[in-house]
């Protein structure tokens, strides 16, 4: 049988917050990094855990910062990054709502992070102590909204002193005792409290009646103008409370505002799984191209390099999705990329790049590629096209885990580096990312697009989540109420299939987080399932450090570690 999902209460008392407070190396995301996230979950007044570290910002601590913060350089130069520690917050953090006191400055820093790590932003909901004390609390009784001020007049019993879990602590004391503040107003409710602390338009309110039929179920909702034309496409484990916080005014952004000016109607679409919504919202973006989703409004698709069917192939980019046996390589975000990428295994692996066709009868002219050493001349009859492909080959290698291209790359930087070339090591730099984020990125798609078929189910509170996948595609989902019940909910998916578009990185993504988590229950797979570079975390830090660094030194001192990828999972 297949459930609906759970609905989810609103009651204050019934909502896990996670209240954070972040120290930092400067005052923008732009220039500057975390040095510290502290945290505090509560739920119904009772701490249920903490979460406290340390942050290498991967640069030098200002004087001033640290004179503040007391955190220096030497507390951090051999603690992890960030790109280390964000996940494991956002996955503790998971299903809370955010708290901070001036959240503004501690969730841009967060969302910055998360952007840079191309890390997807989960959907919290955020309360600001500051802006819940300025509607509460008259200057009569305080003369600021600082912490330290709000701290003294709630006697709170830990003071804030610039570390991230003492001010988290704080924080999480002056949140309550505002609780308390607005019960006695008769707002117990997060809509309320909303309500509360931001002012909604009059004939933004007057919409709220649209939204009187949308159930408390996960899916994806769309906002639409009086022609029927799409607005805004968004998802939401619970659709009625999503909706209504665009009418309430927990929703702040601008352009949330223009969207609602134009806004006549709103339809929706039921899941049964939170993995189905987040799916489903990514598919009907990018064929609706909503005027409000800048993803479905500005992003073109994704690039891939082929080899052309030719005596002596060429590299070429193509937006066309792979097929089975074609040599490709990719998902590449953009043309800059894939231009490196092509650099990057040109300087190292003779592959041609001409347009022209090649005759094995006659010679045809050379370009400056071969001149400059970077080309194994088939136009001039240098190399047999048995020579040829194995140069191919050594590139197909260099994908499926050998570490060639890497390691010349990397003496090139060095020998640039000595002779003081520092520009020339710069671009060399840039190529070496960019083919270590796209192999990696490779690997990730590869691992399920080539399984025909995976079913695979995961417990989710008292029941269990259920998806269909075939060669990369969620095609069904569905709930079990029961263990007993997984294996009928599995057979029903099998047979009420949707159809099977192509596989897309995006939803790849989506679909490879939900398969690496936890007490994942493995019911069929066709096919062998591998998980790609045992070394990906490691890989990823390498891809972040060449990406960090601000000077060739630095990057002289980034340290690879790249293994094969045949880790069964």
């Amino acid at each position: 049988m297949l459930l609906e999902p759970q609905l989810f209460e609103t009651d204050l008392s019934e909502i896990t917050f996670v209240i954070v407070d972040l120290e930092t190396s400067g005052g923008t995301p732009t220039d500057s990094a975390i040095t510290e996230i502290g945290a505090v979950k509560v739920r119904g007044g009772e701490i249920l855990g903490e979460f406290q570290t340390l942050v290498n910002p991967m640069h030098a601590i200002p004087p001033y910062i640290s004179l503040l913060t007391g955190i220096t350089d030497d507390m951090v130069s051999d603690l992890p990054a960030i790109d280390a520690i964000l996940p494991m917050f956002l996955e503790w953090a998971k299903g809370a709502v955010l708290v901070a006191h001036n959240a503004p400055f501690d969730i841009g820093f967060l969302k910055s992070a998360a952007r840079k790590l191309e890390i997807s932003w989960p959907e919290f909901q955020v309360l600001d102590t500051v802006v819940i004390a300025r509607r509460i609390l008259s200057k009569d009784e305080v003369p600021n909204r600082k912490l330290g001020t709000l701290a003294d007049y709630f006697h709170s019993p830990t003071q804030p002193v610039h570390r991230a879990l003492a001010d988290a602590r704080a924080t999480n004391h002056v949140l309550h005792s505002l609780f308390e503040r607005l019960g006695s107003m008769g707002i117990t409710t997060l809509e309320s409290l909303a309500a509360l602390t931001q002012i909604v338009k009059p004939h933004h309110r007057k919409k709220r009646h649209l939204a009187e039929n949308i159930p408390q179920v996960p899916g994806v909702y769309v906002f639409k103008d009086a022609d029927g034309k799409p607005l805004y496409v968004g998802k939401s484990r619970n659709l009625k409370k999503r909706v209504l916080t665009y009418f309430s005014g927990t929703e702040t952004r601008e352009q949330m505002s223009r969207m609602l000016d134009y806004t006549a109607a709103i339809d929706f679409f039921t899941c049964h799984t939170d993995l189905e919504a987040s799916v489903r919202e990514a598919r009907i973006i990018r064929d609706l191209k909503p005027t409000f989703n800048a993803r479905g409004k500005f992003r073109r698709g994704v690039l891939w390099l082929k080899l052309t069917d030719e005596t002596y192939p060429r590299l070429s980019i193509t937006r066309k999705s792979p097929t089975s046996g074609d040599f490709v390589l990719g998902p590449i975000n953009s043309k800059e990329q894939a231009t490196l990428i092509i650099d990057a295994i040109t300087s190292v692996i003779g592959v041609r790049t001409c347009t022209q066709r090649l005759s094995m009868k006659h010679t045809s002219p050379s370009c400056a590629l071969w001149e400059m050493g970077r080309c194994s001349a088939p136009c001039l009859h240098e190399i047999s096209p048995e020579d040829y492909l194995a140069l191919l080959e050594k590139l197909t290698g260099c994908i499926n885990g050998l570490t060639f291209i890497e390691d010349q790359l990397n003496v090139r930087i060095q020998q640039l580096v000595a002779k003081e070339r520092f520009e020339e090591a710069a671009l060399v730099r840039d190529r070496l990312k960019a083919w270590l984020e796209v192999v990696s990125r490779f690997h990730r798609y590869r691992s399920i697009s080539s399984i025909e078929t995976l079913i695979a189910a995961r417990a989710l509170g008292t029941t269990y989540e259920i998806h269909y996948f075939r060669r990369g595609v969620l095609v069904s989902a569905g709930r079990a109420e029961t263990f007993a019940q997984i294996q009928s909910v599995a057979s029903d998916l099998l047979q009420t299939a949707n159809s099977n578009p192509v596989a897309h990185p995006a939803e790849i993504n989506l679909i490879l987080r939900w398969l690496h988590s936890e007490e994942l229950i493995l019911l069929e797979c066709s096919d062998v399932w591998v998980s790609p570079w045992p070394s990906q975390q490691s890989q990823s830090q390498t891809v972040s450090s060449i990406a960090e660094a601000q000077n060739i030194g630095e990057l002289m001192q980034v340290r690879k570690h790249v293994q094969p990828y045949s880790t069964p999972r």
